[in-house]
């Protein structure tokens, strides 16, 4: 994530860390861990489209997990796309 994206991630407490990234190309995204957790964590995704009222085409697929980052795949992308997180684990 790159300080001139719209991504956010919080530690929300001890364990669990949430956020949320723009998915802008279609394919893969990969999402860092503001902290490293101490092994993989579970994580769970749900799709956000911001100003738009139909739904996304797609499911995200958590495709890979590591104690730093998580990546999705699935052909969901645009503008105003984006995917929201939560992780939590061992940190």
């Amino acid at each position: 994530m790159s300080s001139g994206d719209k991504s956010q991630a919080f530690v929300v407490g001890p364990g669990i860390q949430a956020g949320t990234a723009p998915k802008t190309n279609s394919g893969t995204l990969t999402v860092s861990f503001p902290k490293p957790f101490t092994g993989s964590p579970v994580v769970v995704v749900t799709p956000y489209w911001a100003l738009q009222s139909s739904q996304v085409s797609n499911i995200e697929t958590v495709v890979a997990v590591t104690a730093e980052n998580f990546t999705v795949s699935s052909k969901n992308s645009g503008p105003s796309y984006y995917v929201n997180w939560v992780a939590y684990g061992k940190m």
